[in-house]
């Protein structure tokens, strides 16, 4: 999925939440998969990781004080975003992977809570 540029949109609560659902969505169907993650699971893992990686990124890059502020719903955003990757960097193993994409879950679960 295509990061959201901050600079040029500003999307509703509503895109954010249907955006957060299809990576939980597509985290789901990664972590039915049987164990040990074959090289085609973790090769989608990774897709899934970068994305993420890129729209953490995206929105690191827009140091508008609106979103970076407070309680607002891009700060919730942001803090779904860095809640599914601030823990996997480098190299995904089988069980890091696991870890990842129950990271996503989990985060969605909050997302949900804060919403």
């Amino acid at each position: 999925m295509k990061p959201i540029n901050f600079s040029k949109s500003t999307p509703t609560a509503e895109e954010l939440s249907n955006r957060i659902s299809v990576y939980n969505k597509r985290a789901s169907e990664l972590l039915q998969r049987n164990r040990p993650f074959t090289r085609k699971d973790l090769a989608d893992i990774r897709e899934l990781r970068k994305s993420l990686d890129e729209e953490y990124r995206e929105y690191n890059l827009v140091r508008n004080d609106f979103l970076h502020s407070g309680p607002g719903t891009y700060y919730k955003y942001y803090k779904w975003v860095q809640d599914t990757v601030q823990y996997t960097s480098g190299r995904l193993t089988s069980s890091s992977a696991s870890s990842f994409l129950s990271d996503v879950k989990s985060a969605t679960i909050y997302w949900k809570a804060r919403s």
